[in-house]
């Protein structure tokens, strides 16, 4: 499903910067060294081409094939307090599953934020020292809001998953569709619109509003699949922790254990929900899938760049711009 010819770096570069090579998601030198470390559409290491949701996917996946090593060492800045506060909730306070949900809910944010920056970085020839885990000013401004934005979205799957009154439950769902939904969509590519703000000045922000407004069906539709399919690899996933647990290390986590016999029936669901033997793998999991979905969303903001904003077209003319200054 990968596109045969996502590879623009060929195209239009002047003579004093020689071609780079290495892929699609290589980095190529600065067309321009006195602009430094900033974003600049010239620099882009992807195609900017119109793209569907399978696309999406397939550059997402290529992503994190490719940058393994940094999503996996800030999986682990993650991971590992979630996974502690996972067993130590469960383990004193007999929380469950919905109490790790939250924990993953909210480390999500600073993580997508980091993300979305490398993958910025990567995707337009920013600063990439330091991998991903790198909390600078344009991060740190992220967080407060997005923290505020996670706070109020929060609240009606809140209501439903924590019920004192089938009233409050039947707010919770409606709260569920407004503001949750609501929210997150129109505030899903708030980091993509902050971090990548250099690529265009001109009313930046109002721009992208009005795009994610006439997006909205789509975005949806996106959200949803993007959702079931991480939804998808995660399953799978803790299937093979799980099974990779028993085989190599004699620690089944849950299949083996009620193949065996040693959870029975009636008990199968509790113990999957609150024992702390499958929530710490389940946080693990959901946060080594998150960053595959992140991607896909970050690549879904940049096909609605190319396709209402041409993006494509700007890249053409300033590699071509950028030819004839080299020739004067």
């Amino acid at each position: 499903m990968v596109e045969g010819n996502e590879n623009v770096n060929d195209a239009g570069h002047p003579p004093s910067t020689p071609p780079w090579k290495g892929g699609e998601l290589s980095h190529p030198p600065p067309a321009r060294p006195e602009t430094g470390a900033g974003f600049r559409i010239e620099r882009a290491t992807i195609s900017l081409a119109p793209r569907t949701l399978s696309h999406c996917l397939d550059l997402a996946a290529m992503f994190y094939g490719r940058r393994l090593r940094d999503i996996l060492r800030l999986w682990a800045c993650f991971a590992v307090p979630c996974c502690l506060a996972a067993w130590w909730l469960a383990a004193r306070w007999q929380l469950d599953v919905r109490t790790v949900l939250g924990l993953v809910y909210f480390a999500s944010l600073p993580m997508g934020v980091l993300l979305v920056a490398g993958a910025a970085a990567s995707s337009f020839g920013g600063d990439q020292r330091g991998g991903f885990v790198r909390f600078d000013r344009r991060v740190l401004r992220l967080l407060g809001p997005g923290m505020f934005r996670r706070l109020v979205i929060a609240v009606g799957p809140a209501l439903v998953l924590f019920p004192a009154h089938w009233s409050l439950v039947l707010l919770g769902l409606a709260a569920c569709l407004f503001p949750s939904a609501w929210l997150l969509v129109r505030t899903g590519f708030a980091a993509e619109e902050s971090l990548l703000a250099e690529l265009d000045h001109r009313h930046h922000g109002r721009r992208v509003r009005e795009l994610v407004r006439g997006e909205t069906a789509d975005l949806c539709v996106r959200g949803v699949m993007l959702l079931a399919f991480c939804l998808l690899v995660g399953v799978v996933l803790f299937l093979t922790v799980d099974g990779a647990s028993g085989q190599f290390f004699q620690f089944p986590i849950f299949v083996e254990r009620v193949t065996d016999g040693e959870i029975l029936g009636d008990e199968a669901a509790a113990y999957l929900f609150t024992s702390p033997r499958t929530l710490v793998p389940l946080a693990a999991v959901i946060l080594l899938v998150y960053p595959l979905g992140r991607l896909a969303w970050f690549f879904c903001y940049i096909d609605i760049r190319v396709r209402r904003d041409c993006w494509d077209v700007e890249l053409l003319m300033t590699r071509e711009a950028l030819r004839l200054e080299g020739q004067s």
